[in-house]
């Protein structure tokens, strides 16, 4: 009897050891079948955003006339950030600290199934655009929707990305990009918003004179700082160790921020940015021990490098860039402006370019000197960032605070919701 219940046993193994690769077939049978659902899917959905392309040009062409009769609401406030990818950066914080009682704030977004915690409103749909005519303040840190005309009474706050380094729009050198044919086309479809902005910000006299040359730009700068770097000025260590434990950093790990730009010319055609890193994250974790590196690539950038070394975290999908500066204990960038606002922090900052001859000649070249003008040279490779790492305390950095960061800056939360309230509760509308 034993024997017999042994032999079925063995039987049943066999059976289960036999079902093994057939389940993993299974797996991998469905697994393809997920992946070519959603490749139909997405080719489909093209194909129909196709179709309807003629069709909602048609209807923009009837759409439009009518949202110029529509009465603009003094209540009413939108948003966009980064061209409706993320809900972040001065229109987050602006919303924020906001009376939400008072004002009812929507964020324009290309999906708002991603951020359903906010009031938001799909990126170039007709509801979008029927909001934005009736708002009273419109808020961006980039360009906006040409869709959207623009009536006399509404207020476009244009709190814009960062002081610059990079040239800007008509101040280029040389052009490489997909959305425009050409330069002149370029500049031309850049003008069509710039001539909407009533009020452009920025955090010093350098970042203005800058702004007017790039954008052409004749109207109202406030000089007061970004929205967005209040969170800068105010600061706990308790808050900080809360972000470390968001990330699973811990506590007593020193942590390097690397947030690097992107190229004009590492794209496929159709604005799908790739990077081409070289930085050799394994020998910069191996020198720099108990270290974290964090690295941020630009949000435009598609196509990005998979990360698999020791200590190295992918934080390009992180909500909260300031949360980013408040946990490093140093930035490394390339051409990015992010060093003029980490700066606040008066932390240290290295450029690493090992591409600086030919993002200088052949694609945007710079306002500032890269030589000469920074606490900390341009380093080519990883080897000469390392060293200039390790000697981090040779290098000054309170001048270049002080030149870019005023102190006033702080006050610019409290002075830009002022601003809002003030326009808002104006009678001449």
């Amino acid at each position: 009897m034993h024997e017999q219940e042994q032999d079925e046993q063995e039987q049943i193994d066999i059976t289960l050891y036999d079902l093994h690769p057939v389940r993993r077939i299974a797996r991998g049978l469905r697994r393809r079948a997920r992946r070519i659902y959603k490749r139909l899917r997405k080719r489909v959905r093209r194909i129909f955003n196709r179709l309807m392309r003629p069709v909602k040009k048609i209807a923009l062409l009837v759409y439009r006339p009518i949202l110029r009769y529509t009465k603009i609401e003094n209540d009413l406030i939108v948003f966009e950030s980064f061209f409706g990818r993320y809900i972040s950066d001065s229109p987050l914080a602006l919303f924020e600290n906001l009376d939400h009682e008072k004002y009812r704030c929507f964020f324009i977004v290309n999906a708002p199934q991603k951020f359903k915690e906010y009031p938001t409103l799909k990126r170039r749909s007709f509801k979008a655009l029927y909001y934005m005519s009736k708002a009273k303040i419109i808020v961006g840190n980039s360009r906006m929707t040409l869709n959207w005309e623009k009536k006399e009474g509404q207020v476009y706050l244009q709190t814009w990305h960062g002081t610059p380094l990079k040239r800007l729009v008509y101040d280029l050198t040389a052009y490489d990009m997909p959305i425009a044919d050409s330069f002149e086309e370029y500049c031309e479809i850049f003008s069509q918003d710039v001539v909407r902005w009533d009020y452009l910000f920025s955090s010093c006299s350098y970042a203005s004179e800058k702004f007017r040359s790039a954008f052409r730009f004749d109207g109202e700068i406030l000089e007061i700082g970004y929205p967005r770097n209040h969170r800068l000025y105010q600061h706990t260590d308790e808050g900080i160790l809360e972000i470390k434990e968001k990330l699973g950093i811990p506590a007593e790990k020193k942590v390097i921020l690397y947030a690097p730009t992107y190229r004009d010319n590492q794209n496929d055609g159709v604005g799908n940015y790739y990077f081409d890193d070289h930085l050799d994250y394994e020998l910069l974790s191996a020198r720099l021990e108990d270290t974290v590196i964090l690295v941020r690539y630009h949000y435009i950038i598609k196509q990005k490098n998979v990360l698999d070394y020791e200590n190295v975290i992918d934080v390009t999908n992180y909500q909260s860039l300031n949360d980013l500066y408040l946990i490093s204990d140093m930035l490394v960038t390339d051409y990015s402006s992010v060093f003029f606002d980490y700066s606040i922090l008066k932390r240290p900052f290295f450029f690493f370019t090992p591409d600086l001859e030919e993002y200088e000649e052949d694609l945007r070249g710079f306002y500032l000197d890269m030589e000469h003008d920074f606490p900390t040279p341009p380093a080519r490779t990883t080897e000469e960032l390392i060293k200039q790492i390790e000697r981090v305390k040779d290098y000054n950095f309170d001048s270049f605070f002080e030149k870019y960061n005023p102190g006033e800056n702080k006050k610019c939360l409290a002075k830009t919701v002022e601003l809002i309230s003030y326009l808002c509760d104006a009678e001449d509308n």
